[in-house]
């Protein structure tokens, strides 16, 4: 998955509109990130990528693009 189809999954899961996110934006400051989106979030991972991803790894994103990082468990050299 790229980014781009990262973010239009992301942004289903938060119910925003298409394009309103670019992968830049804080958690903290995206009205619609509570507990339930991050569950959608968990969801929309497993279903869409067959990765299962610790909460505790979520928790400890701070934008939208850790969350991405989050699909590859290979950090890249």
């Amino acid at each position: 998955m790229i980014m781009s189809q990262f973010c239009r999954e992301f942004e289903i899961v938060l119910e925003r509109p298409a394009g309103s996110l670019a992968g830049t934006e804080l958690l903290a400051d995206i009205e619609q990130w509570d507990s339930l989106a991050k569950l959608g979030f968990l969801a929309m991972v497993d279903s869409r990528c067959g990765i299962s991803i610790r909460a505790q790894d979520v928790d400890a994103c701070m934008n939208v693009a850790d969350l991405f990082r989050l699909l590859d468990p290979v950090p890249s050299r």
